[in-house]
C-alpha cells in the first residue's frame, strides 16, 4: 500500500553526503531525544551535502517534551481541582503518559520524515556517480515483524520502512558508491539483512545454527551498524530533554565520531581509534557505544550477520563459538572485538569466554526470578485496576467516554462524590497499593542492563571466534566478511 501524499518541498543538494532522518510516526512518539539526536548528527556531519528529515518537519507542532510544571500533571488554565480529578480519571480509565507537552520542531531546514521523502532522498544519493560513501542515519522507533526482513522503522504518519523495502531499493538502484546505514531503533538489527542480495525467508541468525536457507551471495558496497539485534528492543526514545538522563545508542555513537564521550567530554583519540589507523570510523563509534552503554542495547552489524550465516553449517560448539583465548590473535583479526572483550571483561572481572558463560547463566537465573516476581506484581495491579475501573463505572458509566454527551454534566454534578470514591473506596485503595508495590520493584531493570552488557561481551567473543575460523578456511566467505568490515570502517562525513 502506498502512503497518502504528505509532500513538503525539500531541495535536495546536488551532492548528497549524508541523510539523517527520524522522529516518531505521530506526535505521541516523537520524543525530544530524537530531535536532539538529529541536531547532533547535523553538527557532526556538517551542513554541506546533508539531507535532514525530522517528524513532520520544521515548525510542525509535534515534539514531545517532559512537562516539569507543577500540578497533578501540569498547570491548567481552568479549574485546577477539576483538572486534578480529570487526571485521576484518566489514569484509571485511559492510562498513558500525559506528563508531557508538545512544541514545534526546532530543527531549522528539516523536511518531514515521510516514507516518500526518505526514499526519494536515498535514491537520489544512491544514483550519484560519486566515490564517497553515502551515510544514512536514522534515529527513531522500530517494530518487530514475523521475520527480520519485515521489521520496520516508523516514518512520519505511521508508515513503516522495512529491510525488505530498502534491500529492494538497493538492488534496483545498483549504486556505484558505497552506502553505510546507521540505524538506532528497536529491532534495528533486522536491517543487517542488507548484507545479502535478495534476503532469504529466515530471520537474521543470532547463533551459528539458526540459518539454513539464506542465499550465499553478499551484497557489495553496502553495510551497516545497528543499535540492537533483530529481536531486541533498544533505549533512546525519551521525552526528558536532559541529555544527562538519556542513554541511547545515538548519543554514544555520534559523540564518539567527534572524539567525545556521551556527556560531550573530549577523549584521547587512542580510546576511540580501535584499529589504530589514525581515524575514528563508523565501526569505531559503534564499538564505543558497545563499551560505554549502560542501557539495554545489544548492538550488531552486517558483518556479524554474515559471519553467522557462513558458519551455519559448522558443528555447533558451546555457547560461545570457537573459544579464542589468545588476545594477540583477536587483536590481529578484529581489534574492535578485542576492545570490547578487554573493556567489558574488566568491568565484570571476566577474562575468558567460559567465565562469561557462567556469569550469564547465573544472571539469567536471577532475571527469571525477578521476572516472575514482576509478573505477579503486574498481575495483581491489573486485577486491582480492573476491579477499580468497573466499580467506578457501575456508579458513573458516562465517565468512560469523555466525548459522551453526559460526561461533562456527570463530572460537574458528581465531582465531590467521585473524589471521595478515589480517596475512600476499597477498590481504589487496593489499586493504589498495587501500583506502589509495582513501582517499587527496581531489581529487574538493573539486572536487564547488566544482562545486556554481558550479552555484548559474549557476542564479542563469538564474533572473534567465528572470524578466526573463517579466516582459517579462507575463500569467498572470508573475502566477503573482510569487505563488509572494511565498509563498516568507512569514515563519516565531516564538516
Amino acid at each position: 500500500m502506498t502512503p497518502p501524499g504528505h509532500r513538503t518541498e525539500v531541495a535536495l543538494p546536488a551532492h548528497i553526503r549524508w541523510i539523517a532522518a527520524g522522529g516518531g510516526g505521530d506526535p505521541s512518539y516523537n520524543e525530544v531525544s530524537l530531535e536532539q539526536d538529529l541536531a547532533l548528527a547535523r553538527e557532526v556531519f556538517g551542513p554541506a551535502g546533508g539531507v535532514l528529515l525530522h517528524a513532520g518537519g520544521t515548525g510542525v507542532d509535534g515534539v514531545r517534551v517532559r512537562d516539569d510544571r507543577p500540578g497533578p500533571l501540569a498547570e491548567s488554565a481552568g479549574d485546577d481541582a477539576q483538572f486534578a480529578l480529570r487526571s485521576r480519571l484518566a489514569e484509571l480509565l485511559d492510562p498513558r503518559d500525559r506528563a508531557v507537552r508538545y512544541r514545534p520542531s526546532a530543527l531549522e531546514g528539516a523536511g518531514p520524515a515521510t516514507r516518500e521523502l526518505l526514499t526519494e532522498a536515498l535514491v537520489a544519493g544512491l544514483t550519484e556517480a560519486s566515490p564517497d560513501p553515502l551515510l544514512f542515519f536514522f534515529s527513531g522507533h522500530g517494530e518487530q515483524g514475523d521475520e527480520a526482513r519485515y521489521n520496520t522503522v516508523h516514518t512520519w504518519g505511521g508508515w513503516g520502512l522495512s529491510p525488505a523495502d530498502v534491500t529492494e531499493l538497493l538492488d534496483e538502484a545498483r549504486p556505484s558508491r558505497p552506502v553505510v546505514f546507521v540505524i538506532a531503533a528497536c529491532f534495528s538489527g533486522g536491517f543487517a539483512d542488507l548484507a545479502f542480495v535478495g534476503p532469504g525467508d529466515d530471520p537474521v541468525p543470532d547463533t551459528a545454527s539458526d540459518s539454513e536457507s539464506r542465499p550465499i551471495e553478499a551484497a557489495a558496497g553496502r553495510c551497516g551498524v545497528f543499535a540492537s539485534t533483530w529481536d531486541r528492543e533498544s533505549a533512546g526514545c525519551d521525552p526528558d530533554p536532559n541529555r544527562g538522563a538519556q542513554g541511547g545508542y545515538s548519543m554514544h555513537f555520534l559523540n564518539a565520531l567527534r572524539g567525545r564521550d556521551a556527556a560531550g567530554t573530549a577523549l584521547p583519540r587512542g580510546e576511540l581509534d580501535y584499529d589504530g589507523d589514525g581515524h575514528i570510523s563508523v565501526l569505531d563509534a559503534h564499538t564505543r557505544a558497545r563499551i560505554a552503554s549502560t542501557s539495554i542495547d545489544v548492538p550488531t552489524t552486517t558483518s556479524e550477520a554474515w559471519l553467522h550465516h557462513v558458519s551455519s553449517g559448522a558443528p555447533a560448539p558451546g555457547r560461545v563459538s570457537d573459544q579464542v583465548q589468545a588476545s594477540q590473535t583477536i587483536q590481529s583479526i578484529l581489534p574492535e572485538e578485542q576492545a570490547v572483550i578487554v573493556a567489558l571483561g574488566a568491568r565484570f572481572g571476566l577474562h575468558t569466554a567460559e567465565a562469561v558463560d557462567a556469569r550469564l547463566d547465573e544472571l539469567e537465573g536471577r532475571l527469571d526470578v525477578a521476572a516472575d516476581r514482576l509478573d505477579l506484581l503486574d498481575e495483581d495491579m491489573n486485577d486491582a485496576w480492573g476491579a477499580a475501573r468497573i466499580a467506578l463505572l457501575e456508579r458513573w458509566p458516562a465517565l468512560d467516554d469523555p466525548y459522551h454527551r453526559d460526561y461533562a454534566p456527570t463530572l460537574a454534578a458528581s465531582a465531590g462524590p467521585i473524589r471521595r470514591w478515589f480517596d475512600e473506596a476499597p477498590e481504589a485503595r487496593t489499586w493504589a497499593q498495587a501500583q506502589r508495590a509495582l513501582d517499587a520493584e527496581g531489581d529487574y531493570l538493573e539486572l536487564e542492563a547488566q544482562h545486556a552488557a554481558l550479552l555484548r561481551l559474549e557476542r564479542a567473543w563469538q564474533t572473534a571466534g567465528l572470524a578466526a575460523r573463517l579466516r582459517a578456511e579462507g575463500g569467498p566467505g572470508w573475502r566477503a566478511f573482510e569487505a563488509l568490515r572494511s565498509c563498516e570502517r568507512s569514515l563519516p562525513p565531516t564538516p
